[in-house]
């Protein structure tokens, strides 16, 4: 016998493998095997992918066209200049051209899911992405998602980056980080929020493994099935690339492709493309998918996971371990190589990872493999790129596709194989085109393998195949070949269509529509087939929302695709959408006799399984005490003789109704009020729970025969008049007849003997009164029924009569019985004696606000009686013989429905399969909103999110004002309107929401509000109410606004905010609103709002806003104001002498601008005599550096030569007023070269300018509407001076002040600034606007450059043929020689100049293209010929237009550019920009809130947090008189210009001057930055810093965000430890302990957080003095040393005493491990630092250590910021 040895492990692994796959294949062969065992079944599938995939369909018609779905890398994610151009090739440039990507990441509807935008703005748009697709997989799979229902459903998500957080890092967004940019950001909650959102209870897990992220989840998944942890698994992966940084690095390492494709297994692959998408998969456990009749696409029979292990390099594929991978797949699935016949691989496209992976699929599945049956592998990466941690769950999508489709797309950029391989000896095959997926005879079934390695080794390997049932394949992704089964015995002809909003409804609508205009059928069975399916998937197999339509498919007894197709556009046309904000009141009307008929509920005991129940459940009852069937008195074949008798119609009836009110009850329908006529009412007391349905049968038994056993014949007759006609008419002449019935207000019936009956009728024919006999034996509710009354009661009184539950209007008195209340027995006898008082009862049911009425009877009676006595109801009927049940019922559904009843619509059919679902059937349509933070300058969007807020204030009545321009003030009355309004804009605020999305009566958690905002909610109500509410009882009682106002409203506050429009919420309690204001989403919030709560005449002042209220100064400060005051007014005498002589008779504006009682003595111009330069002499002799400079006139100074030259000699040439001059000929062609205008014409002004140019657009357009934007200026022409009112349907602009009629500015329509929801609303009335009118740069906010805007802008008026203005009165020439236009690069149609061009002189300018200037003239027009001016003219005029000293100056200055050229501009500008960024370093040093801002030579002065134009605070009017004083003049509006004639010396003294006034003004406390501690008390102007003492301890409140963050804290002590902020530093070398502790303990002596501690009794903190700290905590002092061992134990220990807050908020600890290595750790809470404060004080116990005697900046003294706070908040 021979022996052998296996020495080489490849040799023994194969041999161990191909026993395995012997034995799974002998267990097979033997039957031992259950085939359904560990199979998961793969439900729904839900994706997003580039190149347009949003679904399923879309992805198989990119792979089946095989297309490349990359594109070049969107300039709007990261800006051009990151990627290599053939000018740049720097290596720190990307250098791929292209990747996959999704549109519209940056939107999100965040409403949907409850979200707020404040929070949305933080959500990683990943978490979005998942939310969103997670939705469109459960609606797939017919999966009904309901959070106050939870499901034990499983979420496993792969997701690798968060590059979102670092996007919010450099915008600034993340700098005051809060709850939201945590659970926003970190890869966690991208599962748990979706389990959170949806309400899932099954596990959640986050899985990065990166590459093999989500196939390793659903790995993760299946196991969690097998395991039973949950019942059902949502698993797959995203990616987004939204940073560029990943990028690039993976550039770096020349991983990416240059041309930006994946060349998988090609032999040109040179590196990967990088892709986006999300994919998700539902999963079951197979047996659990058949059994409940999901629709299942595909079968998971295995899966198996590993890791590479060792091998060439962290991030390179290992072989043997992707063969390993892939014989564990094949066990797990008991499964052979043969088995597979195709394999979706990794396949990324890289010339190292691409052979390997073919030689490993080769050696597991190759070899088993023939030339003639070759193992197929494909990658769709080629198609997409490499989409990542996403990519996994893709490659088993189109595998799903493929086994489906029974088809293999081919390989795109696969041209010539790899070479690394050798291909002869492979058994594989890379399909170029595509191919059919055929079998040999020997397989039955499709398998499939799909691989995901990813970069850190972590490996994953899925078997796929398709599912058959009883042997038959299903293609259930084409469910047009799967029928409607059998089960359901009704089809409902309604398509209903709900939504959240109107939006997404008509998109779903519209959707619907091109659905079914795409379906043909051959037959009407095919058509009826198709629509039951359509509809009943509508009603079961999607969540209903408050925004509804129903849409009937019913017509002429069939089901009709173009009666749906006709709704759904009449519904679009006419906007018939529903939106049920709140549930109808609902009323029941139980039908008397009369309403009979053989056959009375027969159709829908046969087609409604939930019906015949109801029914059925009466056969014992009615058997036992009637020997009779209540089948067979209803439909039965003796039915019509059987209801001749009332013993049986009666209690047949009333089991009817009950039977209806059951069914009804079990759809859901919630009844709130219930009444019956006559005998109905028998049931009606049933439904109010007076009585049970089992007491009451005998006793309407009895009833009947009772009435069967009725000698004398009676009779009733139908008098169509009142009562009291009836009374006058016909009962005083026949006294013994009797009103039976009072059914409507005109229909009266009576009721008596049959010969007396004949008598009325014939009365009433005479008297002409409409009336009929009714076909009845017996006079109801008529003495003639006296007999049976007593023995009637007897019978009543065996009944036990309850409480009703549900009010009832009695037929007996016409009134409510309510809750609470009962009958008697007599009741029953009264009731068939007295009067049936229907209308009475129904004039109650209205009252009560009841609006739908729903009747339970056998044909519809009672509603027409209804609509008589009641208008504008809604009347449903449950059955109408005289329609088609399908119809009738089709109707009161849709009324039900689209009114936000909820209905439960599982419960009308029996079980219905998945199957039915349409593939096609429509997914939600989400109506997303942009979140994203801007990357332009962050100060700039703080200038348009303040925008409205500091807006010129509104006066209440232009009669009121007074001489110093203050408006009385009607204090408001605090009633629930004013509260409701009040928590409105709270909770618009709060959420970043708009004041139109706020619904009083929505709870606040649907609104998207979390228990952080709810907090901060409250502190504001505490702070504004003095009202002090629990967050307990928001959750439990107050939880809408409605709700919350009553309760404040009934506490009866003493105090409240006077002015609602003037609260600003977000800047007083957190700081991070001014960082989310870089949201475009968020930045246009509130612009439906109005701008004034008055009434529509209401005015608003420009130039005069609200006086600003007076400061209160410390005593220092007064005395400090009143010397600087004098010393003021005596270097100025005369300029105050001049105004107090001139005002009398001279009105001036200047004089009330900025007007303030503190500076009043000082409110003054300064008084000119001389000027040269940059320098003016004022009456006074002071000499001033003029930084006015005319309002921007004078560019090149006071009386340069040039022009001073040019306007002497036209003054002694003369002043020609009349002849034309001659030099404006000249002037128009230069002004036309330097534009790039066409035609020119001139004004006295800038205002004549502005409305010449509006006027000359409105006569080419034929349009009125002109636009223009809040904040900018364009001179003083009435239509020019309005305020935006509203901008809702119909939007109003209001006068800007007094003296403008409403009416000049009701065609204009003014815009916020700068926001992209401007441009939409100017998109939607271009055919209404005439022109838009622009400042480019607003004077009064010049920092502000909207370059991108105003491009979007032009864009736009392009498109739409609006004419743009550009009015450039101040930016004109002085940016650049073209103006605005060329600095920003685009093309008015009409500019407006003036200012600097006039040289000094007054001009206006009007230049633009021939069209609009030829309205002027009539355009060009020649000699000598017959030419004419053709074009019509407008009106145009004045008399000094071209005066020639303006037209002097005007050519000296434009001779004057063209001589120096463009290097004018660029050099004036580059010094302005140097003298901004001097005059900013120095105000940043000495702590100040102000900057100055420029656009080229223009400049403005202002504080930080405020923009407005007039009133800044009295600090910045204090340093501009300061300024003033030392020579430097400073105009009120603080706009300032530099000039060519501006020195260098005269900058200096500009800045020295502001440094001086700085000083000056800090000395007494102005103008300090949060915390700023300037001394000056030594040698005069020291600049040196002192350290804060606390001299005495003291106790301050804590601020609104610390309460915030400490009521989380004590709830939860995990809480409070993720808050404790640390830092470990390792220290090498010899450590002095002695001077480590002596500068900890200066450092604790420097900072007061160090030495605060919280009161957690008070809510306060305690900060206690050097001394006193010592004396407490005199242990903190010293630094704790512990052992290497102890280290972890210690630091558990110390933050266990933080968290609790038991002692101080910090710690130091340091331990030596080895020789002189330490490690030193500080940590304290985050209530008193934050990681940048911890940073700080770790640096500085650094420099302490290193040297005490080290010159540290200022320390702030923590509690003198939060007091300050406290004011600003009270303040507001």
């Amino acid at each position: 016998m021979s022996s052998f040895s296996l020495d080489d492990k490849k040799d023994q692994r194969r041999v161990l493998q191909a026993l395995t796959q012997a034995k799974i294949q002998l267990k097979k062969l033997k039957g031992e095997m259950d085939p359904g065992k560990n199979k998961i079944a793969i439900i729904s599938i839900g994706c997003r992918y580039p190149g347009g995939v949003e679904n399923t369909n879309g992805l198989w018609k990119l792979l089946e066209n095989q297309t490349d779905a990359t594109s070049l890398y969107p300039e709007n994610r990261w800006g051009k200049n990151l990627f290599r151009n053939s000018n740049n090739g720097s290596k720190d440039k990307i250098h791929a051209k292209k990747g996959g990507f999704l549109k519209n990441i940056k939107k999100f509807d965040a409403k949907f899911f409850g979200i707020s935008a404040r929070e949305a703005l933080n959500l990683d748009p990943q978490q979005r992405l998942l939310l969103e697709v997670a939705w469109e997989t459960f609606e797939r799979g017919g999966i009904l998602i309901d959070k106050k229902h939870p499901k034990n459903i499983g979420v496993f998500i792969g997701i690798s980056s968060n590059e979102y957080s670092q996007k919010l890092t450099k915008s600034g967004l993340s700098k005051d980080i809060d709850i939201h940019f945590i659970t926003g950001n970190t890869l966690n909650a991208a599962a748990g929020r979706i389990s959170y959102v949806l309400g899932l209870k099954g596990p959640a897990m986050a899985i990065d493994t990166a590459c093999s992220s989500s196939l390793v989840s659903v790995h993760v998944a299946c196991q969690s099935l097998l395991a039973g942890d949950c019942e059902s698994a949502l698993a797959g992966g995203v990616n987004l690339l939204v940073s560029s940084e990943s990028t690039l690095s993976l550039s770096k390492a020349n991983v990416l492709s240059p041309d930006g494709t994946c060349k998988t297994f090609d032999a040109s692959a040179d590196g990967m493309a990088r892709a986006e998408g999300c994919g998700l998969i539902l999963l079951k456990r197979l047996s659990d998918a058949q059994s409940n009749g999901d629709n299942i696409l595909g079968v998971i029979e295995g899966s198996a996971v590993n890791q590479d292990g060792p091998g060439a390099g962290l991030t390179v594929p290992n072989r043997m371990a992707q063969e390993d991978l892939m014989h564990c797949a094949l066990r797990n699935s008991n499964l052979t190589p043969k088995d597979i016949s195709y394999v979706e691989a990794h396949g990324t496209g890289t010339s190292l990872g691409d052979p390997i992976e073919l030689k490993a699929l080769q050696s597991v599945y190759g070899v088993s493999k023939t030339k003639d049956d070759p193992l197929i592998v494909g990658a769709v990466k080629a198609n997409i790129g490499h989409t990542e941690s996403a990519s996994g769950v893709l490659g088993i999508i189109k595998t799903i596709l493929c086994l489906q489709k029974k088809e293999i797309p081919g390989q795109i950029h696969f041209n010539k194989p790899t070479p690394h391989v050798n291909w002869d000896s492979f058994n594989l095959e890379i399909p170029k085109q595509n191919r059919k997926w055929t079998l040999p005879n020997k397989r039955s079934t499709r398998i499939a393998g799909v691989s995901a390695f990813g970069l850190s080794g972590t490996n994953g390997h899925l078997i796929l195949s398709e599912y058959s049932e009883s042997g038959k394949s299903k293609s259930t992704l084409d469910a047009a070949d799967s029928g409607a089964p059998k089960s359901i015995e009704l089809g409902l002809p309604l398509l209903l269509v709900s939504a959240k909003n109107k939006r997404s409804v008509r998109s779903l609508l519209r959707t619907h529509l091109k659905i079914l205009l795409s379906k043909s059928f051959e037959t009407q069975e095919q058509e009826q087939e198709y629509l039951t399916r359509y509809c009943l998937s509508s009603q079961i197999f999607r969540n209903h929302f408050k925004t509804r339509v129903a849409i009937s498919a019913f017509s002429k007894g069939k089901y009709s695709v173009e009666k749906v197709c006709q709704g759904i556009k009449n519904t679009l046309d006419r906007d018939l959408i529903s939106v049920a904000r709140s549930v109808p009141k609902l009323a029941v009307l139980c039908t008397g006799q009369g309403s009979s008929y053989a056959g009375m509920g027969q159709e829908l005991y046969d087609n409604c399984p939930l019906f015949s129940e109801k029914i059925d459940t009466w056969e014992g009852s009615f058997n036992n005490l009637l020997k009779i069937s209540l089948k067979d008195i209803l439909f039965g074949k003796n039915a019509e003789s059987l209801q001749k008798e009332a013993q049986y119609l009666q209690p047949a009836l009333f089991a009817l109704e009950i039977s209806l009110y059951q069914f009804w009850s079990e759809l859901g329908l919630d009844i709130h009020y219930c009444s019956g006529h006559s005998i109905g009412e028998y049931a009606a007391s049933c439904i109010a729970k007076i009585s049970n349905p089992e007491d009451m049968l005998p006793l309407v038994h009895k009833r009947g025969k009772l009435m069967d056993k009725l000698g004398e014949e009676g009779a009733m007759l139908v008098c169509m008049c009142s009562p009291k006609d009836i009374e006058q008419k016909i009962i005083n002449k026949i006294p013994d007849i009797e009103i039976g019935l009072y059914n409507t207000p005109v229909n009266t019936v009576l009721s008596g003997p049959a010969n007396l009956i004949d008598q009325a009728q014939a009365i009433a024919d005479k008297q002409k009164i409409q009336n009929q006999k009714l076909s009845v034996t017996h006079a109801f509710h008529s003495k003639m029924l006296d007999p049976m009354i007593q023995p009637l009661v007897r019978q009543a009184e065996n009944i036990v009569y309850k409480k009703a539950r549900i009010p009832m209007a009695s037929n007996l008195t016409g009134k409510l019985i309510p809750k609470g209340e009962t009958i008697t027995a007599q009741y029953w006898g009264d009731h068939t004696r007295s009067a049936v008082r229907f209308s009475q009862g129904m004039d109650s049911l209205s009252k009560k606000g009841v609006t739908h009425f729903l009747e339970l009877g056998p044909m519809p009676i009672l509603i027409g009686m209804g609509r008589q006595c009641i208008s504008d109801m809604t009347w449903m009927s449950s059955l109408n013989p005289r329609k088609d049940l399908e119809e009738n019922l089709s109707v009161t559904f849709s009324k039900l429905y689209t009114a936000g009843v909820k209905i439960d619509f599982q419960k009308l059919f029996h079980k219905v399969s998945h199957s039915i679902l349409p593939q096609e059937y429509p997914v939600y349509k989400f109506d997303g909103k942009e979140y994203w933070p801007e990357t332009d300058d962050v100060r700039d969007q703080r200038f348009l999110e303040k925008e409205k807020a500091q807006s010129f204030q509104s006066f209440s009545d232009p009669k009121n004002l007074s001489q110093s321009h203050t408006i009385p003030k009607v204090a408001p009355k605090l009633d629930i309107k004013y509260l409701e309004s009040y928590l409105q804009r709270l909770i618009a605020d709060l959420l970043g929401e708009t004041l139109s999305d706020i619904d009083i009566n929505v709870p606040f958690l649907e609104m998207g509000a979390d228990s952080i905002i709810l907090m901060e909610s409250l502190s504001y109500i505490k702070r504004d109410f003095g009202i002090e509410i629990k967050i307990r009882q928001i959750f439990e009682d107050l939880g809408t606004a409605a709700k919350l106002s009553r309760f404040i409203l009934d506490q009866n506050p003493q105090t409240f905010p006077k002015e609602l429009n003037a609260l600003n919420f977000n800047s007083s309690i957190r700081s991070e609103d001014q960082a989310r204001s870089d949201s475009k989403s968020i930045l246009d919030k509130d612009l439906e709002t109005s701008a004034s709560d008055s009434n529509t005449n209401s005015i608003a002042g420009f130039w005069e806003a609200e006086e600003p209220d007076a400061v209160e100064l410390t005593q220092q400060q007064s005395e400090y104001l009143n010397k600087f005051t004098i010393d003021y007014n005596k270097r100025t005498l005369k300029s105050k002498e001049m105004e107090i002589l001139g005002r009398p008779k001279f009105s001036d504006m200047r004089t009330a601008i900025g007007f303030r009682i503190e500076t009043k003595e000082m409110a003054y111009p300064i008084m000119a005599t001389s000027s040269n330069g940059a320098h003016f002499t004022d009456v006074d002799g002071n000499d001033y550096i003029d930084m006015c400079m005319g309002f921007g006139v004078n560019l090149f100074g006071h009386q340069p030569d040039f022009i001073r030259s040019a306007l002497t000699n036209q003054i002694e040439k003369g002043i020609q007023i009349g002849p034309q001059s001659v030099q404006a000929h000249l002037v128009s062609e230069k002004i036309c070269a330097l534009t790039g205008m066409e035609r020119v014409t001139f004004c006295n002004s800038g205002t004549e300018a502005v409305m010449t140019a509006i006027r000359l657009a409105r006569s080419v357009t034929g349009l009125s509407r002109l636009v223009y934007f809040s904040g900018s200026y364009h001179g003083h022409s009435d239509a020019t001076l309005g305020l935006m009112a509203s901008l809702g349907k119909n939007p109003k602009t209001l006068p800007m002040a007094p003296g403008i009629p409403p009416e000049a500015v009701q065609n204009a329509l003014v815009l916020p600034w700068g926001k992209k929801k401007s441009l939409e609303i100017i998109k939607n009335y271009a055919n209404e606007i005439a022109c838009v009118l622009v400042e480019p740069v607003q004077s009064r906010r010049p920092g502000v450059q909207p370059k991108a805007f105003l491009k979007e802008l032009r864009q736009i008026t392009l498109e739409t043929e609006t004419p743009l203005i550009f009015d450039e009165m101040i930016t004109g020439f002085r940016i650049h020689p073209g103006g605005a236009q060329a600095w920003y690069g685009i093309k008015a149609d009409i500019c407006t100049y003036g200012k600097l061009l006039g040289g000094g002189m007054p001009i206006g300018v009007v230049a633009g293209q021939k069209r609009f200037l030829d309205r002027i003239d009539g355009g060009e027009w020649q000699y000598g010929d017959q030419s004419f001016p053709q074009t019509e003219r407008t009106f145009y005029g004045g008399t000094f237009c071209k005066h020639p000293l303006a037209m002097a100056g005007a050519l000296a200055v434009l001779t004057e550019m063209e001589k120096k050229g463009p290097e004018l501009q660029k050099e004036l500008n580059e010094r302005t920009k140097n003298f901004t960024r001097s005059m900013n370093a120095m105000l940043s040093e000495y702590g100040t809130s102000m900057e100055l801002v420029n656009f080229g030579s223009l400049m403005r002065f202002h504080f930080k947090e405020n923009y407005s134009y007039m009133f800044q605070p009295l600090d910045m009017d204090l340093f501009c008189l300061h300024m003033i004083s030392k020579g430097i003049y400073i105009w009120e509006g603080k706009t300032l210009f530099l000039s060519t004639a501006h020195t260098e010396e005269d900058l200096n003294k500009i800045l020295n001057a502001a440094r001086e006034s700085i000083e000056d003004l800090q000395s007494v406390g102005f103008i300090n930055g949060p915390g700023s501690k300037i001394d000056f008390s030594k040698n005069g102007r020291d600049h040196s810093l002192t350290i804060p003492r606390t001299t005495k301890s003291k106790t301050y409140s804590l601020s609104i965000p610390q309460e915030h963050l400490l009521a989380q804290c004590v709830s939860s002590s995990d809480v409070s430890e993720a808050y404790i902020e640390s830092l470990k530093l390792e220290f090498s070398g010899k450590l002095d302990l002695q001077k480590l502790e002596y500068a900890w303990k200066k450092l604790i002596e420097r900072h007061e957080v160090l030495r605060t501690v919280i009161d957690l009794y008070e809510n306060k903190a305690n900060v206690y003095s050097i001394s006193d700290w010592a004396n407490k905590f005199n242990e903190s002092l010293s630094v704790d040393l512990v052992k290497e061992s102890q280290w972890s134990q210690h630091v558990i220990f110390i933050q266990e005493q933080i968290i609790h807050f038991n002692t101080h908020l910090y710690y130091l600890i340091a331990c030596q491990r080895t020789g002189d290595i330490w490690d030193i750790q500080m940590g304290i809470h985050h209530l008193v630092a934050d990681g940048w404060s911890l940073g700080i004080l770790v640096a500085e116990l650094g420099s302490l250590y290193h040297d005490l005697s080290s010159e540290l900046p200022i320390a702030v003294s923590y509690s003198e910021y939060i007091q300050n706070r406290k004011k600003q908040n009270q303040s507001i």
